[in-house]
Order: structure tokens, then sequence, then C-alpha cells
């Protein structure tokens, strides 16, 4: 019972909060979260969960603009389609997109094995796509 709880009740809930974009359907199953990484043996996920949660709670007084905003869904996003039940978190969102993004020509693969390299690619992917961008609004 304690399995059903905690995918019923927990994960599912994160899952559906991230997609719905709805804020206290997160922090309902964040909260409850914390109980379970202590009673599997995740402590630092509990320890870093707790502080997150804290934050969390405090956002309506500390930042009462990234509150009203993430309680307006901004706190996950839409890559595509009207779909109300199509979103994702930001950071899973951008790791996806970057991903894709850099994969697709194949240049990672390329640079695997010189570190030096791949960083540099990463770390100047969103210039290169700055110019590209401008590049494609030159052109007719």
């Amino acid at each position: 019972m304690s399995h059903i709880h905690l995918v019923g009740d927990v994960l599912l809930g994160l899952i559906c909060a991230s997609r719905e974009g709805n804020l206290l359907l997160h922090g309902y199953a964040a909260h409850h979260m914390i109980p379970w990484c202590f009673a599997y043996d995740k402590f630092n996920y509990a320890r870093y969960l707790l502080v997150y949660y804290a934050q969390m709670a405090n956002l309506p007084v500390e930042h009462p603009d990234v509150h009203r905003s993430f309680m307006e869904g901004h706190f996950s996003m839409q890559l595509a389609g009207e779909s109300p039940f199509e979103r994702f978190l930001v950071d899973q969102t951008m790791e996806v997109t970057v991903r894709k993004d850099t994969k697709t020509t194949g240049i990672v693969t390329i640079f695997s094995l010189k570190i030096g390299a791949v960083n540099r690619f990463s770390l100047t992917a969103e210039y290169r796509c700055a110019f590209l961008d401008q590049l494609r609004s030159l052109v007719p």
C-alpha cells in the first residue's frame, strides 16, 4: 500500500502538476515526497527537498512577483501543441532541447573524446543560435 500511495499521490501528483502548471499541486506532492525520501534512505534527496520546499513556501513573501507568475503556470512550459496536459518543467525542457540541438548534426559525437572541445561547443551554442537567427532574418 505504501508503494501505491507513493506512486498515486506523490509521483503522479508531481507529473500532473508540471503538466498542468499547477503550483499548489506541485507543492503538495513535493511536501509529501519528503518522508518517502527518508523512508527509502535517499538522504540527499530528502535534505535538498526540505530546502526546496522551504524556499517554495516562502516564495509569496520573499518574491511575490515570481510566485504570482508561478501560480499562473509559468514554472512549466509547452513546446508544441495546444493540449493543456503537454507541459514540462522548464529545466527538463531546456535539457531536452539543448541535447536535441547539439546532437542533431552529429558534431558532439566528433568531439566526444575531447572534453575541452565539447565544453566550448556547449558554452557557445547560445551565441551560434543567435547568430543563425540574425542570418535567417536577413534572408528574404
